[in-house]
């Protein structure tokens, strides 16, 4: 997908052709998975996963010129709240398609 679309779009394209991908290969996956957050027993509210890949796997997707710090944070936050080990950050904003894996 990286190929035929090349970087330079919106995180959103690439998450679309994704979901797209993942139907047409009969991947099963959730597109923007809630977590909800609570402090102290109070609701912070909801966050959003980008995709939930076989129940197992977070895939946080960026369209960045290169991965911060803060994403690595956010993927490890979201993975200890959904009490799961494994995440791939994946940005398309690259001449080359960057994927990092995280495990828990």
């Amino acid at each position: 997908m990286h190929k035929s679309l090349g970087p330079g779009f919106i995180e959103g394209v690439y998450q679309k052709a994704m979901e797209i991908a993942f139907r047409h290969r009969q991947i099963p996956f959730e597109r923007q998975k809630e977590i909800h957050l609570y402090f102290e027993d109070e609701d912070l509210g909801v966050q959003r996963i980008d995709l939930l890949v076989c129940g197992e796997i977070v895939v946080e997707l960026k369209a960045v010129e290169r991965f911060a710090p803060i994403h690595f944070v956010q993927l490890k936050s979201y993975l200890r709240c959904l009490g799961l080990r494994v995440g791939l950050l994946v940005n398309f904003n690259a001449a080359t398609l960057q994927v990092k894996l995280m495990v828990l």
